[in-house]
């Protein structure tokens, strides 16, 4: 019973939005940026499919984020590039619970100009999350755990103007310490 309450508000979180605003003040060679964020997760798309006693669910999941700029100041081109992070989980699998290793998957986009107080979109290339339940009668020859779970574990961007890089931000920030930006 606990497992179906468990099951049932994790599902209820995952289908809520997280939403993180934040502030940034760079400054570069006696230049000032600053930007705001929205960042929201999104799920694509959902798919149920069953194969020899385990069920599985395949999810595409996104970040949509939002960045205002509010420098006061219009800008030329910035550049975003980004690292999406995700905990993978192999069905069957005994890995011992823990400090999970993470994948990701890289990403960019440019803004032509970025005028003062406006806000610019984007969406995260789409991560495929799948998450697995073993049927009743069933178990995995190497004892792993009954079900497993893909989650989004964060987002990491950097921002550049000319070439240069004038702004970071990670959610969560720790990221920038476990990981690094290289990892794709």
């Amino acid at each position: 019973m606990k497992e179906l309450f468990f099951r049932a508000c994790h599902a209820l979180w995952l289908a809520a939005s997280v939403v993180v605003i934040l502030t940034a003040n760079v400054a570069r060679a006696g230049d000032t940026y600053t930007f705001d964020y929205t960042l929201e997760h999104k799920k694509i798309d959902s798919e149920q499919k069953f194969k020899k006693g385990v069920s599985y669910k395949v999810e595409h999941w996104c970040y949509n984020v939002t960045i205002q700029n509010t420098s006061f100041k219009d800008l030329g081109k910035v550049e975003i590039k980004y690292i999406t992070f995700m905990k993978k989980e192999a069905p069957g699998s005994n890995a011992k619970p823990g400090q999970p290793e993470l994948e990701g998957k890289s990403g960019s986009t440019t803004i032509p100009v970025f005028k003062n107080n406006d806000k610019f979109v984007f969406t995260t290339e789409p991560m495929q999350l799948v998450s697995s339940q073993l049927q009743s009668g069933y178990v995995w020859a190497s004892g792993g755990p009954q079900s497993t779970r893909d989650a989004l574990k964060g987002l990491w961007m950097r921002f550049y103007i000319d070439g240069q890089q004038v702004a970071e931000y990670a959610n969560p920030p720790a990221i920038t310490t476990k990981e690094t930006w290289d990892k794709q």
